[in-house]
């Protein structure tokens, strides 16, 4: 594949055990989700049973300057139910209920299943529009083997957006909006100066989140070795599964937290609450260079004191000072529930997914204002102040629905 003279191919493999972690870990790259072990614990623990696809893309002189995590996901578009009215929610599950399989397709995704974050990487800027043409290709090829209804490029930052839309629509892909990403950058050391940074109300509430002790005779435990807890965290994380409206896509057994007990033994820790001796909640949370993620929660709703004693908040503010202590730049949040991110100054970040429907673009078009109208968008208020650069985006929810539209008008699907 040759770009503004820039030749690349693409090696590809179905598993990570086809190469090493030194082979896949090089020293160019920096994007923490693509290192070997995080991507591991995905397909170790055969989570929702996906298809993997490692891409490492090389130049001329056959060094590798990029590499990509693709998978293929059967995703029902029913279950991103948090932007429909009730009345259409109630006539798909009725609908659903007859035809279990109406509104499920099989995704070929580059990006991540179970988080958030760019799925390609190259280690010199020059690389990427190569990279990203290299990399469709290569997902288009998969289309011929393997039963494919959507291509998805996923949670692309609006910075990279123009490198994408030139390689992308001209491919047959429209832009969309998909779920934000909540990201605190971490300035202070320890948790007493964070706290300087917010007024005395937003202050008060921070710090009452943490009297569970003394309110509710909660334990608290950071756990580094949680492989015993295994089924109860599954337990739990079920409950919260089950109650979310937002976003219940992954589903993660047992096996999934063995896994990261595991795989990631020197990188994942669990914040547990304990009422009675018997285990109430749970944050796991994972590490790598200089990322500290929350990555999933797990609740007993049946506690009697679990509005009360708010230990969402309590967990978010406790990682915040894992993540210092663990000498990190920055938390990422987990996907939706925005309000309690705001409340500890994490910025929203908007992202974009390029959709494409491997057969029929009406199919395209369909999906990229189908998402966009599915998914609700948070206040970026906060991100345009910081971004400034970025400002010819702010309408964005305009500005999608113009690039979806101009593209119709212009002809595109016939």
């Amino acid at each position: 594949m040759i770009l503004d003279g820039k030749a690349l191919t693409v090696t590809q493999s179905y598993s990570l055990k086809h190469t090493t972690q030194s082979e896949w870990n090089l020293p160019v790259f920096s994007q923490p989700l693509l290192d070997y072990e995080l991507l591991n614990i995905i397909e170790e623990a055969r989570v929702n049973n996906l298809q993997h696809f490692y891409f490492q893309l090389l130049n001329s002189q056959e060094a590798v300057i990029g590499r990509a995590n693709a998978y293929i996901a059967l995703t029902d578009f029913a279950t991103l139910e948090s932007g429909m009215p009730p009345s259409l929610i109630q006539v798909i599950q009725n609908i659903k209920k007859l035809f279990p399989k109406f509104l499920a397709f099989n995704m070929l995704e580059c990006g991540f299943f179970t988080t958030l974050g760019e799925g390609l990487e190259v280690s010199e800027p020059e690389y990427k529009p190569a990279a990203i043409q290299a990399v469709a290709q290569q997902m288009e090829n998969i289309t011929k083997s393997h039963k494919v209804d959507f291509l998805f490029f996923r949670d692309i930052p609006l910075e990279a957006y123009e490198t994408y839309r030139k390689i992308l629509m001209p491919m047959g892909y429209l832009p969309t909006l998909g779920f934000s990403n909540a990201v605190l950058e971490l300035k202070q050391d320890n948790l007493a100066e964070f706290l300087k940074n917010f007024n005395s109300k937003e202050r008060l509430k921070l710090k009452n989140s943490l009297f569970f002790k003394e309110k509710f005779n909660i334990e608290c435990k950071i756990l580094t070795d949680y492989k015993d807890l295994c089924p109860q965290l599954a337990k739990l994380w079920k409950n919260v599964y089950q109650g979310s409206t937002d976003y219940s896509r992954e589903y993660l057994d047992e096996k999934f937290f063995y896994t990261c007990s595991q795989v990631l033994k020197e990188q994942s820790e669990i914040i547990t609450f304990w009422a009675e001796e018997k285990l109430i909640a749970f944050m796991l949370n994972i590490f790598n260079r200089d990322e500290y993620f929350v990555l999933d929660w797990g609740v007993d709703y049946e506690f009697q004191h679990y509005r009360q004693a708010n230990l969402y908040r309590a967990a978010s503010v406790i990682s915040i000072e894992q993540a210092m202590k663990h000498k990190k730049k920055r938390v990422a949040f987990d996907i939706t529930n925005y309000i309690p991110k705001k409340l500890v100054n994490a910025t929203i970040h908007p992202l974009v997914y390029f959709v494409k429907h491997t057969k029929n673009p009406l199919l395209t078009y369909a999906l990229a204002v189908g998402m966009k109208g599915q998914i609700i968008q948070p206040d970026y208020e906060d991100f345009w102040q910081i971004n400034p650069q970025l400002n010819q985006y702010q309408e964005l929810d305009s500005f999608i629905a113009q690039e979806q539209a101009t593209l119709l008008k212009r002809g595109f699907f016939f």
